[in-house]
């Protein structure tokens, strides 16, 4: 298990992709500072600092991080990497795992490089701000769950990348998922407990799609109940999904 892991970030190092999507998640972070420097020439006046700014770019990281993972999980089918490493005798649930921790190494290497860009492009421009235990607590928890939420969804898109194992197929799949899930699981749902007679109420879509609370994680001071229910909903998806990825993984023949 570790020597495929080892060798999993060791290609993980050398791909220019990695670097480059970390790239522009960071220059994210520091685009937005600016764009809100310039377009409010007091926002410093507004309470606008270097501490606040940690979260500037941090909605581009999913994108990033979906992107990326969506490139690296079927190259590793296109080039016979995977079908290598099986027919070497390596157990099929040692990979996947292996790409589910490369996974979200990534995710997380990517938000805290983002959130660095924020916070060092908003001191520049605004100072570095008051620190306050409180505040640090709040900030570190909200980023805690952003994580938590991050980690959750890309390991549905991880799963997608072993189910499809194909780049095209995987980036456009993926890419769907992440735009337009949030705007389906509503009417599909709903429809469904309409016409179901043991259910009298409506659900709203962000209740029940991970992708969601990657927005809800980030704004200031959620109600508890609603971040219970998405750490509920995370995991459930981070379970499922991959329960689904390593049992297809293991009765698939690999391409």
């Amino acid at each position: 298990m570790l020597s495929v892991i080892k060798s999993d970030f060791y290609k993980l190092f050398r791909r220019k992709s990695f670097y480059i999507c970390g790239a522009v998640a960071g220059l994210f972070g520091i685009i937005l500072v600016v764009l809100i420097n310039s377009l409010y020439p007091d926002a410093k006046d507004y309470g606008y600092n270097g501490l606040n700014s940690v979260g500037a770019g941090l909605g581009q990281v999913t994108l990033l991080t979906t992107i990326f993972l969506s490139m690296f999980i079927p190259s590793e089918f296109a080039y016979g990497t995977i079908k290598n490493m099986a027919s070497r005798g390596i157990s099929r649930v040692s990979i996947y795992v292996s790409k589910l921790i490369m996974g979200i190494f990534t995710a997380v290497t990517y938000t805290l490089f983002t959130a660095l860009c924020g916070f060092v492009s908003g001191s520049i421009m605004w100072g570095v701000g008051e620190f306050k235990s409180d505040d640090f607590l709040e900030t570190l928890k909200l980023f805690g769950l952003f994580l938590l939420a991050q980690i959750c969804l890309e390991s549905v898109f991880i799963m997608v990348g072993f189910l499809i194992q194909h780049t095209g197929g995987t980036v456009a799949t993926n890419l769907g998922l992440l735009f337009i899930t949030d705007i389906l699981i509503t009417p599909i749902i709903n429809f469904v407990i309409k016409n179901w007679p043991l259910f009298g109420y409506t659900i709203k879509s962000e209740e029940y799609w991970a992708g969601n609370y990657v927005k809800v994680f980030m704004e200031v001071s959620p109600e508890q109940d609603i971040i219970n229910r998405g750490i509920l909903v995370c995991l459930t998806y981070l379970v499922i999904s991959t329960a689904v990825g390593i049992f297809t993984f293991c009765k698939r023949d690999i391409k």
